[in-house]
């Protein structure tokens, strides 16, 4: 019999890992479901020690230790922090009943947020995210010295123009099987979370083009002032 901790259980890679291993029969499993209580920024062995004492207060002798902390993809980043757009609403509240963005560039209701590697635009395995990441900040690095040269402050996606982009993304990621199929690509490995292609499935050529035709015609869709 081997033993094993599991940080965060409930998360991406413990559930699934429980699950495998249960099966096969041959492993005591200890999970931890608040990683929180149980991280040391010293990952050193001292300090792993100490930490699996906390988890009844009992040494746990273990062959593996597993930091399955979960993964909230697309979102997570995002909404771990305080973000409030106009009247305080917060962006976590609002992800949490609908995952909507414009271009994954910024979203409506949030002025001069800017995001990059956000829901609704090419992701994971969908790009190489350095030059997807790169492409989206040369384009917000554009769009605010467009703004500076008019003297403008303020920038925001209207709702028809999020609700736009929202539409055709979701019509190009279900004319795919990703969409179909149970992973944290849609979300359904968190509990409670809205059901969606998280990545843009149109592929990198067509978003940039689309992010350009934007740029090149003055921003339509988006109110600066």
């Amino acid at each position: 019999m081997k033993n094993i901790l599991i940080t965060g259980g409930a998360g991406f890679i413990g559930s699934n890992l429980v699950d495998q291993l249960l099966s096969e029969g041959d492993w005591q499993i200890h999970v931890v479901d608040d990683f929180n209580n149980f991280y040391d920024p010293e990952i050193k062995r001292e300090n792993i020690r100490a930490h699996l004492r906390q988890v009844n207060y009992q040494l746990h002798e273990v062959d593996i230790l597993v930091l399955a902390t979960g993964f909230d993809a697309g979102t997570g980043a995002l909404t771990h922090i305080d973000i409030r757009g106009r009247g305080g609403r917060p962006l976590k509240d609002e992800w949490s009943k609908d995952i909507r963005t414009t271009f994954g560039l910024q979203i409506h209701g949030y002025p001069n947020l800017f995001t990059t590697g956000a829901p609704l635009a090419p992701a994971a395995a969908l790009c190489n995210m350095t030059t997807c990441l790169q492409h989206q900040v040369d384009w917000i690095t554009r769009c605010i010295d467009y703004m500076k040269a008019r003297g403008l402050t303020e920038i925001e996606p209207t709702k028809e123009a999020q609700d736009d982009w929202v539409k055709y993304h979701d019509e190009v990621a279900n004319a795919t099987l990703i969409s179909k199929t149970d992973s944290w690509y849609v979300g359904s490995n968190v509990p409670g979370k809205q059901r969606r292609m998280l990545s843009y499935a149109g592929g990198v050529g067509t978003y940039h083009q689309k992010c350009e035709e934007v740029a090149i015609r003055g921003y339509p869709g988006f109110v600066m002032s």
